[in-house]
Order: C-alpha cells, then structure tokens, then sequence
C-alpha cells in the first residue's frame, strides 16, 4: 500500500467513525472533521503545534456520549450516583445524564 493510499484509507475511517460516534449530532461529526483538516494541513508544513477550538457544548456533549454510550468506552465503566444530602460541599460542574 503506497503513502497516499495509506492516507486515503486512514482518512476514510477517521470519518467513518466520526460519523457513526457523532450519528445523532452529524454538526459535531462536522466540527471534528474540520479540525483534522486544519491540523493535517498544518503537519504538511512542518512541526504541527496546533490545537483543536471546540465549544464547551461540543466537549460537554461528546463526553456525555462516551458516559453513557457503552460501546465507546469499554465494559468496566460504571455511573455511581453519590448521595450528598448532609454534606458540606461546593458545586463546580454538574454533568446531567438525562436527555
């Protein structure tokens, strides 16, 4: 398999996956595809120090994906609710699961 070829059958999966991770959310498939792009381009000319802008919506859901979607992130994963009440402590992120 040449370079090029190489390239090509990489790149195809890179996408792939992308859009079946992403299926629901195709815009953030997109975002993530043009980012590869940029940084692909970028590596051509030599010595690659970008690095990706995404939203924080597009973190937060993506990371919302790989939590509940069972497939992405293996068998050993468990979500253990932490019952607070009575507890003396402050809030910095909260990450709800419901849709």
């Amino acid at each position: 398999m040449s370079t090029k070829e190489r390239h090509t059958y990489i790149r195809s999966h890179v996408e792939k996956n992308a859009r079946a991770f992403w299926k629901d959310h195709p815009f953030y498939a997109d975002l993530y595809l043009r980012e590869v792009k940029k940084y692909e381009a970028v590596e051509k000319e030599g010595g690659n120090k970008l690095h990706p802008h995404f939203s924080e919506e597009f973190y937060f859901n993506t990371a919302k994906l790989i939590i509940t979607g069972t497939d992405w992130y293996g068998e050993g994963l468990q979500i253990i609710e932490i019952d607070l009440t009575g507890r003396n402590y402050q809030l910095i992120f909260e990450l709800t699961l419901e849709e």
